[in-house]
C-alpha cells in the first residue's frame, strides 16, 4: 500500500472525484467488529440535510498529543452540537482499543476504525515520526510530558498490546462534509498538526465569541 507525503502545499487539497468514489465505499469499523462503508458517516438520510459532519483522523490509541486533541474537541461539544456538526473519530487500531480510548479521553464523539489503513492511503495522510517545529494550543504541556502521557497510555492499556493500537507512525487529519460533499480537508504534516481549534471553528462556519474560542475556556 502507498502513502503518498503531504506537504505544506497540498495538505489542504480535496481528493479528486475518483478519489472520492472510491473513500465513499472503503469499509470502517465499529467497537462491535461490524463494518459500515466510511459514506454512511456524511451521508445518513435520517440527519437535518444541514447537518455537517467532521470526521477527524487521529493516530494511534496510545498517542498523548490526539487524546489531548480529543480532549479539547470535548471542551467545544456543546458548541458543535449547537450548530449541527457531528463529529466522528476514526483511529486504524483494533476495535478492542476503541473503548479503552473512549474511557480515556472521556469522549462521547462516536469511534470507528480503519485497521488496513486504506482510507489514510487513499486520502493521502502522511506517515512520519516527525514531531515537527511548533507547539500547537491543543497540547497543554511540554514534548517530554507528551511522551511520558503516550508511554503511559500503552502502559495502562493491556487490552490494546501487540502492537494493536495502530501505527505510530501513521499521521491523520480532518475532513468536513456538507450534505455529502467535502467541503474542506486537512492532512497532518507531523504528529503534532491536527487543525486547531480556531481553524475547526472557522472552516465550520461557528463564530469565534458564540465558541467560546475553544480550547478549555
Amino acid at each position: 500500500m502507498t502513502f503518498p507525503t503531504a506537504t505544506k502545499d497540498t495538505t489542504y487539497d480535496i481528493p479528486d472525484h475518483n478519489t472520492l468514489t472510491k473513500i465513499a465505499t472503503l469499509p470502517i469499523t465499529r467497537e462491535d467488529g461490524t463494518h459500515i462503508p466510511f459514506s454512511s458517516l456524511y451521508t445518513n438520510p435520517d440527519q437535518n440535510p444541514g447537518t455537517k459532519h467532521l470526521i477527524i483522523f487521529i493516530r494511534h490509541f496510545y498517542c498523548g498529543s490526539c487524546q489531548s486533541y480529543v480532549e479539547t474537541l470535548n471542551h467545544n461539544a456543546s458548541t458543535f452540537q449547537k450548530h449541527n456538526i457531528v463529529i466522528t473519530i476514526i483511529g486504524n487500531g483494533h476495535p478492542t482499543g476503541i473503548a479503552p480510548y473512549r474511557a480515556k479521553t472521556a469522549t462521547s464523539f462516536p469511534i470507528c476504525t480503519d485497521p488496513k489503513r486504506e482510507l489514510y492511503a487513499a486520502l493521502g495522510m502522511t506517515v512520519t515520526l516527525s514531531a515537527g517545529e511548533k507547539q500547537p494550543e491543543y497540547i497543554p504541556g511540554s514534548m517530554l510530558a507528551n511522551a511520558l502521557k503516550s508511554t503511559w497510555n500503552a502502559v495502562t492499556s493491556p487490552a490494546v498490546w501487540g502492537g494493536k493500537a495502530g501505527n505510530f507512525a501513521q499521521n491523520g487529519g480532518e475532513l468536513l462534509f456538507v450534505r455529502g460533499d467535502l467541503k474542506w480537508c486537512h492532512r497532518m504534516l507531523n504528529t503534532r498538526d491536527h487543525a486547531e481549534s480556531g481553524e475547526l471553528m472557522e472552516v465550520c462556519d461557528v463564530q469565534a465569541l458564540d465558541a467560546g474560542m475553544a480550547d478549555g475556556k
